[in-house]
């Protein structure tokens, strides 16, 4: 069955092969235990999972995984969830609710090899409340067609919400993005800052949409990428889009595409580093800077310079 996701909100040129993905994917599951989370009122949490899709899979139809994360009025949730495996079709959703004064801290690493003839999508998408936050970080590695998609509905006055991705695709494997953040409340403020490497074959398609939604005066919203195409057979693509149906707002996006420079390449070779370590420091230091951004510290660790 063909499935159409991660959509842009408005679309553009067909030609463009930007404004949705399409997947065949039974729908048919392996349903797993859904997981619920919450803190309650002005409760600090902290919760790590690791889920191996490769292992939990009982037939070749796929898996789906539930998640619901509510962080009630002035607490703080944390959460590190890692993903391994994903030999055969994987579904993750993850829905979450941040309350008034509330802060939610979402961490995802897909640490997936490349045997896998699946797809993994990850779904993720939720509200905050007057004054609550939002951040999320993402980190994906490996996986043959991994596709990530995010919604973040800014309800109250000053809230906010922010994104930080590193990835690194190589082979012939497909990364597909899509984040929308949309501010309703008055002075909310987003941000997303996405940072990857592409190498040998790879295709990675990326949509950012910030959606000033009349009434969300005062907002301000900043998204951001930065690729390293490593190789001549990489595909890249790159969307990012600001709808404005308030006036008195601050959008702003912007775009780094390109190889390793000469000049810096010289440098390296000048000090006996070859082009292949090279690729390998330049590769590492883009995943390592969101890495470093990952505030257990145990889990931090344990990934810098290690994915």
């Amino acid at each position: 069955m063909e499935f159409v996701i991660n959509e842009l909100p408005v679309k553009t040129w067909n030609w463009l092969d930007v404004n949705e993905k399409k997947v065949n994917m039974s729908d048919a599951y392996d349903e797993l235990e859904p997981l619920f989370i919450r803190a309650n009122e002005s409760e600090t949490k902290t919760f790590n999972a690791t889920f191996d899709f490769e292992n939990e899979v009982t037939s070749k139809c796929g898996i789906r995984k539930n998640i619901k994360l509510e962080v009630d009025n002035n607490a703080s949730l944390m959460v590190v969830f890692e993903y391994k495996g994903c030999v055969f079709n994987a579904f993750e959703e993850l829905r979450f609710s941040v309350s008034n004064s509330a802060k939610l801290t979402v961490v995802q690493i897909f640490d997936f090899d490349d045997k896998g003839e699946g797809i993994c999508v990850s779904k993720v998408e939720g509200d905050v409340s007057k004054n609550g936050s939002f951040n999320l970080l993402q980190i994906c590695k490996g996986g043959k067609d991994v596709a990530l998609g995010v919604n973040v509905n800014l309800l109250g006055d000053d809230s906010c919400a922010s994104i930080d991705t590193g990835y690194l695709v190589s082979g012939a494997n497909a990364l597909d993005i899509n984040y929308v953040i949309k501010h309703m409340g008055q002075r909310s403020d987003s941000k997303i800052n996405v940072s990857g490497v592409l190498r040998d074959k790879a295709k990675k398609t990326f949509r950012g949409t910030i959606d000033f939604v009349r009434g969300s005066k005062n907002a301000t919203g900043d998204e951001r990428e930065d690729v390293l195409l490593m190789d001549e057979g990489v595909l890249n693509n790159t969307t990012p889009l600001i709808l404005c149906g308030e006036e008195n707002v601050e959008g702003a996006h912007g775009a780094s595409i390109g190889k390793i420079s000469d000049e810096a390449m010289y440098y390296f070779n000048t000090r006996g580093i070859k082009k292949e370590e090279v690729n390998e420091i330049m590769a590492k230091s883009r995943l390592n800077a969101v890495i470093s951004r990952i505030p257990d510290e145990e889990i931090r660790e344990k990934y810098m310079g290690n994915l």
